[in-house]
């Protein structure tokens, strides 16, 4: 598991998560095969919005000579897309739909966790 201390290693898994979420949000949930409660332009929102951070992500990997900063760059902006999914849910719950709180139940429950071992990771002097 050393893989996973390294911060150009972290930039690669973050970027697989974004484009997931990309697929996920952009092409299951906003097109409404998965129905989830919340507006489809919002949907739409956050599916660009994780494609634009495994733009980043790669980006970063390819031409940063320190991966530490862009990866606690990364890391903030996954925590701040995760305070606004709960917000949207929060907002929309009356016409959340329970696969729509599964759904941002899950992701919530990996990009946290993924976040803040970015923010250790990146905060380690190599």
């Amino acid at each position: 598991m050393d893989w996973i201390t390294k911060p150009t290693s972290l930039l690669w898994l973050d970027a697989f998560g974004a484009l997931t979420t990309a697929f996920a949000t952009g092409l299951l949930l906003a097109t409404e095969i998965l129905a989830t409660g919340l507006p489809t332009s919002y949907l739409w929102f956050m599916s660009m919005t994780a494609a634009g951070f495994a733009v980043f992500d790669l980006l970063s990997y390819r031409f940063a000579t320190d991966a530490r900063r862009p990866l606690a760059i990364v890391a903030v902006l996954n925590l701040l897309y995760c305070t606004v999914a709960v917000t949207a849910c929060s907002i929309y719950w009356s016409s959340l739909t329970t696969m729509g709180l599964i759904y941002f139940g899950l992701e919530s429950a990996l990009v946290v966790p993924l976040a803040i071992l970015e923010l250790v990771v990146a905060s380690r002097k190599e």
